[in-house]
């Protein structure tokens, strides 16, 4: 092996145990945020907690957000918070469950790849956006208030 062989492993070596340490200090940042709340107080809170720990793990991404699951007599309560790449904010309450409330039961993440070539959920259809490829991958995981989503 060559000298500048050795140089790229040992950067790329580098460079990955601080991708590394990144992420864990994120998820303890985001794990502090979730333990700290008392009931369903402060969703903003755990929304902007996800976008800080996107940032500090240094992930790209086209979006992120929060699906607050409250299970109540009624039926199931989704309150969704997600956020847009310009900042874009809505909320909205689904009162029916979905395939994000059963992978939520299951305590299943989920993530889907590439959504341009398999779409299993036909959850294209349901985004609306203009492009496609802005939410070509996603990825839902579980928490005990709902899920932490991240797209792209």
């Amino acid at each position: 092996m060559t000298d500048n062989e050795l140089r790229d492993r040992l950067a790329a070596s580098q460079s990955a145990r601080k991708q590394d340490a990144r992420c864990r200090l994120a998820l303890r940042q985001l794990r502090r945020m979730v333990l700290s709340l008392q009931g369903g107080e402060a969703s903003e809170d755990i929304v902007e907690a996800r976008k800080a720990s996107l940032q500090t793990a240094q992930v790209d991404y086209a979006g992120y957000g929060v699906n607050f699951i409250d299970e109540r007599p009624s039926g199931i309560h989704i309150t969704q918070h997600p956020r847009e790449p310009d900042g874009g904010v809505f909320h909205r309450v689904l009162q029916t469950p979905d395939i994000v409330t059963t992978w939520w039961q299951q305590g299943r993440t989920v993530y889907r790849k590439d959504l341009l070539s398999q779409d299993p959920y036909e959850e294209l259809a349901q985004l609306d956006t203009e492009d496609p490829g802005l939410r070509r991958s996603i990825i839902d995981v579980p928490f005990s208030g709902g899920t932490l989503g991240v797209n792209s």
